[in-house]
């Protein structure tokens, strides 16, 4: 019979890296100089802190750093240790990489608890192999992993999702289970939101995606009904598993809403409440950036986090080399599928990013279509990717990831990122889009583009061609002072990319990628001067990062002190992180804060210091109109709210116009622009009608245009403030104006009212715009509430404000940029197209009065 042994392999583990050296079935030869000084700098320095941040580069070995620290700890001091990676594919691959190229035995655990082996839990259970699990084994309900002494965040850069999700309650319109519970929901806060924002959440999802958020004052009222309707709906569904972690504290979360989704969730996860994680002698992030100002705080709710930076040598030099392309610069649409299809087919193997399931699609079906390879979604390789790898041509799909599923050497040459989501959740798209608190996470986006770009890079001597697509993508990456916050290695190759794909053809295009496929001569040259480029340059740190720093413990605290019910406590926590968020950069992350400190306060019934913190806010994000609400009570004049409030919007709906239209060239916009002139110009009523709904949308406001009897011409809609109706006459051939368009005209607010979800209290103008001096006399009686726009003052109206509207599209960079909306209102102010401004231009002349002149 086989003796068991008493005795275990002798293997030196005075430190992590005398543990690697004795481990005779690794197949790598010895750890690279800065993986032995991280181990090093940890021990020195990091040995017993609770919480450790190790910063290591992407494709620079944080696998190997991460499981050696955690099997030394293990036959160290006999401590049960969990390795965490963000999804099952990625718990496969780095058990994968354990046993094969480093000699460890791992207990892997995904799946369901009740089908983990009993031999693998004992495994763990007696400290005599580390875990290798997901995010979600840990950060849910009733994990499995209740009492372990070390836990190891692989990729905790882009962990937001993964431990907040405990706390997310989500509330999908078009999800099976939730469905009927969002309508639901929309029903019980309909009187509390604008009238068009109700019609978004119940109506088709031909809506535009708007989000939004409830404030304090709607929440704490409605808080009762909100807890007795999740709990009727969130039973026996996904659902019922973050509705456990609020309820008892629901009034400390925060309630998003949008066009398709409810997200209710506390400003940052309360980790420490949950004791499988906050209970650890020491969590140890791994990270690919660790960044100044705190953003890893947010991300896990915990504030002191001790950092071991990145290793000396690596602030200017990157991991392998990637030529990136943005064929969407010089190509049109057309094209741009030509070079897609030309690139796979001569790549063999390639991978695709995208942002969604939709997305991946449209592009599964294209590759089905043009070029006939196999394609592989994320499932498919969640295990293995041998059988990818066996194929000779093939393209990986994969929706929505960042990060995780790399691809080395000769296992894929080509990447291709389709226009990948720069906010993940709702409370992401508010802060950037609502709140223009962007500043606060551009180091989290910045780092899930540079993940994406990594993918095919794993190593010193790799390389790879990245294809950039997509407007939002593309747009993001062209601005200068965006790519400033680099890495230089990166810096470097996206200047000369972005700088290779202007005024390129086709053919063009196809010859660079492929002199750097076959990595020619020609592209030596270039590669020099990628690293000449490099070398001038250097990663910035906004000044504002030291705010953000300084104030993440208070906002944290502030968390920690709503979950407890002390409000007063998180009162004067969010007046300490005010106090350190000064920089005029993060006007609108104070807003948020301003109002958090209200909401606070109107809690710990102090009226009047909410009022205070209130008004703050408004100043700062006055296109909130709950914000408008709140600063009424504050004693603000309510015109004075109103008139900024409605100038905000329209300016941040142009801003989306803008982007529709896109930013890496000017095609689109020049299109609509000339559409919008011509039409104006032309004699042709529908041409004329078409212009004027078209123009009014990019001003800013709702504009719709009906062919139907008896509806008036083009209107164009502010929210439940203001309504713009117009009856146009551009032909311009009648000498007088008839009795029967001026009954059509003083109606036309009759119709707006009957045919068109608006608010009852709307304003509702009525423009007539004719080039007709005279009227009938039975005109006259209905032309007494209906104001008069000349022809040709329209005409050189539109003149002007599309120059301006040009000059302001050109002078944009990304969204949620505070300075660039601040100099917009200045623009529309100066040019009387701020809403109050243009109702005045309007209202200057009567019809009635006009016709009466001229008689």
């Amino acid at each position: 019979m086989a003796f068991k042994k008493n005795r275990v392999s002798q293997v030196t583990i005075e430190t992590p890296e005398a543990l690697l050296h004795d481990l005779r079935s690794k197949k790598i030869k010895a750890p690279f100089s800065h993986q032995a000084d991280m181990w090093r700098r940890y021990l020195e320095k990091a040995l017993d802190k609770s919480d450790v941040a190790l910063q290591l580069p992407t494709g620079s070995g944080k696998t190997l750093v991460g499981l050696i620290l955690a099997e030394w700890r293990r036959q160290k001091f006999k401590e049960k240790v969990i390795y965490v990676c963000p999804t099952n594919q990625l718990v496969h691959q780095v058990a994968e990489q354990a046993e094969n190229q480093y000699g460890l035995k791992v207990a892997k655990f995904v799946g369901r608890i009740r089908d983990y082996p009993i031999s693998i839990k004992s495994d763990y259970e007696s400290a005599d192999k580390i875990a290798i699990t997901s995010y979600s084994a840990l950060f849910n309900t009733n994990p499995y992993f209740k009492d372990a002494d070390i836990i190891i965040l692989d990729d905790a850069h882009s962990s937001e999702n993964y431990i907040s999700t405990l706390w997310s309650l989500e509330i999908n319109k078009n999800a099976e289970y939730s469905k009927t519970l969002f309508i639901a929901f929309a029903n019980l806060i309909k009187d509390y939101i604008p009238k068009i924002d109700y019609d978004r959440m119940v109506g088709e999802n031909n809506y535009e995606e708007w989000n939004d958020k409830l404030p304090i004052t709607v929440f704490s009222k409605l808080v009762d009904d909100i807890s007795s309707l999740l709990d009727t709906y969130c039973v026996q569904n996904e659902m019922q598993y973050p509705w456990q972690t609020i309820k008892n504290n629901l009034i400390a979360c925060q309630c998003y809403i949008s066009t398709n989704q409810i997200l209710i969730r506390p400003i940052i996860p309360p980790t420490k409440s949950h004791e499988p994680f906050s209970n650890a002698k020491q969590r140890i992030y791994m990270s690919a950036t660790l960044g100044n100002g705190g953003d890893l705080e947010r991300l896990t709710g915990m504030s002191n986090i001790f950092r071991l930076p990145i290793p000396d040598g690596w602030d200017k030099q990157g991991i392998g080399r990637r030529f990136f392309l943005f064929p969407e610069r010089s190509l049109d649409s057309d094209d741009v599928e030509l070079f897609l299809e030309d690139t796979i087919k001569s790549s063999g193997r390639s991978v695709v990013l995208t942002k969604d399931f939709t997305s991946s699609e449209i592009f599964k079906k294209f590759i089905d279509e043009k070029i006939k390879y196999e394609t592989f979604d994320a499932s498919d390789i969640e295990e293995s990717k041998e059988t990818f790898l066996s194929k000779e041509h093939a393209v990986a799909i994969i929706a929505n990831r960042y990060d995780g599923i790399d691809f080395a050497e000769d296992e894929a040459r080509t990447l291709i990122i389709s226009d990948l989501p720069t906010s993940t959740n709702l409370q992401e798209k508010f802060l950037v889009n609502r709140m223009a608190a962007n500043e606060l996470l551009n180091e989290r986006i910045l780092t899930r583009v540079v993940q994406a770009m990594g993918r095919c890079t794993r190593s010193p001597t790799d390389y790879s061609s990245v294809i950039v697509l997509g407007e939002k993508l593309v747009s993001y990456l062209l601005p200068d002072r965006k790519r400033k916050l680099l890495h230089p290695e990166l810096q470097a190759e996206l200047e000369f990319g972005i700088d290779q794909s202007k005024d390129m053809t086709l053919q063009d295009f196809i010859e660079n990628i492929n002199d750097f496929s076959g990595q020619t001569d020609d592209w030596f040259e270039a590669d020099k001067e990628i690293i000449s480029l490099r070398d001038e340059l250097n990663k910035e740190e906004p000044a504002y990062i030291k705010n953000l720093q300084n104030s993440v413990k208070y906002e944290i605290e502030y968390q920690y002190k709503m979950w407890q019910t002390d409000y007063s406590g998180a009162t004067d926590e969010a007046r300490n992180a005010l106090k350190e968020l000064t920089d005029t950069n993060l006007k609108g992350y104070r807003a948020l804060w301003n109002y958090l400190a209200g909401a606070s306060a109107l809690l710990a019934d102090n009226a009047d210091l909410a009022s205070e913190f209130f008004t703050n806010a408004m100043k700062a994000a006055p296109s909130l109109k709950w914000m408008v609400t709140l600063a009424k009570s504050s004693g603000i004049k309510s015109e004075d709210v109103i008139d900024e409030s409605d100038l905000n919007s329209v300016v941040e709906k142009f801003e989306k116009e803008i982007k529709k239209f896109g930013l890496t060239s000017n095609r689109k916009y020049d299109k609509e622009e000339q559409f919008i002139l011509e039409g104006i110009m032309n004699e042709d009523a529908k041409k004329f009608e078409e212009a004027q709904k078209r123009l009014g949308a990019l001003i800013g406001f709702e504009a719709g245009n009906i062919e139907d009897d008896a509806s008036p011409d083009p209107w164009w809609i502010l929210s439940d403030n203001l309504c713009i109706v117009f009856e146009d006459h551009s032909e311009g051939t009648a000498e007088y104006f008839s009795a029967t368009k001026a009954r059509q005209a003083t109606t036309h607010d009759n119709w707006i009212k009957e045919n068109l979800s608006v608010s009852k209290d709307i304003e509702i103008i009525k423009v007539l715009i004719t080039a007709v001096k005279k009227a009938h006399k039975g005109a006259f009686p209905h032309l007494k509430d209906v104001y008069l726009w000349t022809l040709d003052d329209f005409r050189s109206w539109t003149t002007t404000i599309l120059s301006v509207l040009r000059t302001r599209r050109n002078e944009f960079s990304n969204e949620g940029d505070l300075f660039w909306r601040v100099d917009t209102k200045d623009s529309y102010i100066s040019n009387k197209l701020s809403p109050k401004m243009l109702v005045e231009t309007i209202k200057k002349i009567s019809a009635y009065d006009y016709f009466k002149s001229n008689e």
